[in-house]
C-alpha cells in the first residue's frame, strides 16, 4: 500500500554495523519491519547474502537507494508475480501450462545452500515434463553438459564476483 511505501522509505537506510546487528537478531512482527529487516541486511552483508552471512565493513556510510521512486517501481514490477518457498516440482505442477516460464536455479556445489541433498538428474525429469518453457542454472560442469545433451543449450561464461561495486 502506499502507507507501507511510505514507512519504507522513512526508514534508517544509511549502511552501519550497530543497526545490522540489531535488525540482524530481530524477529520482525509485521509486514513493512520483515521487508526492512531483509533488505537492509541483504545489502549491508558480504557478497549480500540472504542468508545475512556476514557484515561489510565496506558498506558502512552508503545509503541503500530505497526512495519512494524506486519502491514504486518495484511494487509496480512484482504486482501479479507470486514468490513461492516450495519444492521446484510442487510449484511446477501446480502452475504449469502452455504458456508458463520457469526460472529454475538450483543450488550450486561449494555454497551453503544444500548443493549435496540436491538431485541433478531428479530436476531434468521433472523439465522433460513441463509443457511451458523453462530455463536451468547451473554451474556447467562437465557433468551438467552430459546430462544437457538433448536440450536447446547455451553455455554462457558468468565470472564469479563479489566485488561488483556499491551499486552491483
Amino acid at each position: 500500500s502506499d502507507s507501507d511505501l511510505n514507512k519504507l522509505a522513512g526508514k534508517h537506510w544509511i549502511i552501519n554495523r550497530s543497526q545490522w546487528d540489531r535488525l540482524r537478531q530481530s524477529s520482525p512482527d509485521s509486514g513493512v519491519e520483515h521487508v526492512y529487516r531483509h533488505l537492509y541486511c541483504v545489502r549491508s552483508s558480504y557478497g549480500r547474502k540472504p542468508s545475512f552471512g556476514s557484515y561489510s565493513p565496506k558498506n558502512t556510510g552508503n545509503k541503500i537507494d530505497m526512495s519512494l521512486d524506486r519502491l514504486a517501481i518495484t511494487r509496480e514490477r512484482l504486482m501479479g508475480v507470486t514468490i513461492l518457498n516450495w519444492d521446484y516440482e510442487k510449484v511446477i505442477r501446480k502452475y504449469d501450462s502452455r504458456d508458463s516460464f520457469f526460472y529454475l536455479d538450483p543450488p550450486y556445489p561449494g555454497n551453503e545452500c544444500g548443493y549435496d541433498a540436491f538431485d541433478r538428474d531428479r530436476l531434468l525429469n521433472v523439465g522433460k515434463k513441463i509443457k511451458g518453457k523453462w530455463m536451468l542454472s547451473l554451474q556447467g560442469s562437465e557433468g551438467d553438459r552430459k546430462c544437457l545433451h538433448e536440450y536447446n543449450e547455451c553455455f554462457i561464461y558468468c565470472p564469479a564476483t563479489l566485488s561488483a561495486g556499491k551499486d552491483g
